[in-house]
């Protein structure tokens, strides 16, 4: 669950802040809260990115979890023995 927190956060931060357009002194949107909307609805069709971060991220870190776990299970030197 941390994962999928994380994974979301980092999307939206980054869509927040590269977003932020109408700051940068371009013509392409108006300087007030009107320009700021506008560039954010602008960009909703690209929020794909949303998706593949959280598919990239399980993916990622389930194949780890996976290694690890089958590499700690096979190794003697973490095995007890009695």
């Amino acid at each position: 669950m941390k994962l999928f927190g994380v994974s979301l956060a980092s999307s939206m931060i980054f869509y927040l802040i590269t977003n932020f357009v109408w700051l940068y002194g371009t013509s392409m949107y108006p300087h007030n809260f009107d320009g700021m909307v506008a560039g954010y609805v602008a960009a909703i069709p690209f929020q794909l990115s949303l998706v593949s971060n959280l598919i990239f991220s399980f993916t990622i870190f389930g194949i780890y979890h996976i290694i690890s776990n089958k590499i700690f299970e096979k190794s003697s030197i973490f095995s007890i023995s009695k």
